[in-house]
């Protein structure tokens, strides 16, 4: 069973960097891994913000070196 995190692109990025992406997270199964290795990243992944849609979903935000923004979507 593929427990990697999905990778949703909105924005329409180029194929290299969505690609990169889905790389990286082919090896996550959970957001905490995916903060856990960001911040380890040198530069770090800056974490941005929490924000709470209600009682059991919530949007972790995180910026990468190069400016682009990662909402991850928790429940």
């Amino acid at each position: 069973m593929d427990t990697s995190l999905p990778v949703d692109d909105r924005i329409g990025l180029p194929s290299r960097h969505l690609n990169a992406l889905k790389k990286i997270f082919k090896r996550f199964s959970s957001t905490a891994d995916v903060l856990q290795w960001g911040l380890l990243q040198q530069p770090p992944w800056e974490f941005v913000d929490i924000i709470h849609q209600d009682e059991y979903c919530i949007d972790l935000i995180m910026m990468l070196p190069d400016g682009l923004y990662l909402v991850f979507d928790t429940t």
